[in-house]
């Protein structure tokens, strides 16, 4: 029976490090294809506990919206697959014309303002 780990708190009140950010982040990549991986190959990949991957899952699953299912003896995965943004899937599908014309593309995993990031 798949549980879900979708907790409702206030992102705000959280402050995070990057090393937090880049395990978060690091889950969802390895969620992003839709199928089960196991919690105990997850902590491992990323040098965390197993515990330590459960918590940061419900964060995520609280941060984002993301609806993340734990099986027991299967593991965790995300409800739907995702693609996410890649830089270089992005250039390489643009036209050369069109790619000559960028003079960069910038992908972020959080921003906090876009307006003051460009200024």
């Amino acid at each position: 029976m798949a549980q879900s780990l979708h907790r409702r708190t206030n992102p705000a009140n959280r402050v995070l490090n990057s090393g937090a950010m880049d395990r978060r982040q690091g889950l969802i990549q390895r969620l992003a294809d839709g199928r089960f991986h196991s919690g105990e190959l997850l902590a491992r990949e990323l040098g965390i506990s197993r515990a330590a991957v459960w918590k940061h899952l419900q964060a995520v699953g609280a941060e984002t919206g993301l609806v993340i299912h734990a099986v027991r003896g299967r593991g965790y995965r995300l409800s739907h697959a995702l693609e996410l943004l890649d830089a270089e899937r992005i250039l390489a599908a643009l036209p050369a014309e069109r790619r000559g014309r960028l003079s960069g593309l910038e992908i972020h995993r959080h921003i906090d303002s876009t307006n003051t990031h460009l200024i």
